[in-house]
């Protein structure tokens, strides 16, 4: 047993002789590199050294986008080329906040019917996750929603999970969202407001 002290003491002895890192000193003044990060660091210059000039643009507007995606965003503009309507009024919202969509759409639109025009009211309204993919696109992915866009007089609610891509535009404070049938929202982004002043002396004054 005390041979076996000796050893060790001798050992840590050496060490602080030849200046090298005890292993009971907590500290890494000295301590030999570590060949294994270097290896990941080198790997890493590596890897993007390799990416060509369109992967480095990509990821560039990919981070633009996600940066300027974010906040509230209200509906201007719906196109559908599949099913021109006229005389429709339109009103939406979005926002986007770390990682959540939530979106509202409602529509007003004039029908030709079997003998006059009938109006119609239809609406969509969910909450979804979402990401920017490499490629660009908006992926949405629900958390729960509802909507009549099938039959006016039906509410349908929509599963947890469903799917959906949109090709993304931003500038000028106009976002487009662009859907695979080629419908296209265009909103326009939304500075931070104030609480109603109207709505705080109304509500005072009901108490």
């Amino acid at each position: 047993m005390k041979s076996y002290v000796a050893t060790i003491a001798a050992f840590l002895a050496a060490g602080t002789l030849l200046d090298l890192p005890s292993p009971f000193s907590g500290q890494n003044e000295g301590a030999l590199p570590n060949s294994s990060s270097q290896e990941k660091e080198q790997a890493k210059e590596s890897e993007q050294a390799l990416k060509s000039p369109v992967q480095r643009y990509l990821r560039k507007e990919q981070k633009r986008l996600e940066e300027e995606i974010l906040g509230n965003w209200m509906l201007m503009d719906f196109k559908d080329p599949n099913a021109p309507l006229s005389n429709e009024t339109y009103h939406g919202w979005a926002c986007f906040h770390e990682g959540y969509l939530t979106m509202f759409l409602q529509m007003r639109t004039l029908e030709r019917g079997f003998f006059r025009e009938v109006e119609r009211h239809y609406f969509q309204v969910g909450s979804h996750r979402y990401r920017l993919s490499e490629a660009l696109y908006l992926q949405t992915s629900s958390i729960l929603g509802s909507t009549n866009f099938g039959d006016e007089d039906a509410i349908e609610f929509e599963p947890s999970g469903f799917s959906r891509e949109f090709r993304v535009e931003i500038g000028d404070n106009i976002l487009r969202l662009t859907n695979r049938d080629f419908v296209t929202f265009e909103f326009r982004h939304l500075e931070e407001s104030k609480f109603p002043l109207e709505t705080v002396l109304d509500l005072q004054g009901s108490r």
